[in-house]
């Protein structure tokens, strides 16, 4: 199995980790049986989430996480023989996990792992 996760920290300084990141969205592929598979995460503040989710959902209202799937419906993305089929992209607001977490009485760690989860799950085909 071969996986290639790309995380971009924007705005957020380094405020996380990006490694363990990487592995819990590699097991997570390797736990659902994605054989090969890339995946870029942005992890962001609280108005460049508002932003997204106001340019490509037409919603005027701060989100925590948003999954952008790169292939269409039922049609699962098939790489060549040089290239990773590219699954899509995720953007998790780190400010919106930070006050979740603190609610559900969970870490931010766990909180984080829970909402990349949720659309990595929806970039592999679940709804």
């Amino acid at each position: 199995m071969t996986y290639e996760v790309s995380i971009e920290l924007d705005g957020i300084g380094r405020t996380v980790d990006p490694e363990p990141l990487v592995t819990f969205v590699e097991g997570a592929l390797a736990a659902d049986g994605v054989e090969d598979a890339a995946v870029s995460l942005l992890l962001a503040g609280d108005e460049m989430l508002f932003r997204l989710n106001r340019e490509h959902r037409g919603l005027d209202v701060p989100t925590d996480v948003l999954a952008f799937p790169a292939y269409a419906g039922d049609v699962f993305p098939i790489g060549d023989d040089e290239e990773l089929p590219y699954l899509g992209d995720i953007a998790v607001s780190v400010g919106a996990v930070r006050r979740q977490a603190g609610v559900a009485g969970l870490t931010f760690d766990e909180e984080l792992r829970h909402v990349v989860l949720h659309a990595l799950l929806h970039l592999i085909g679940y709804d």
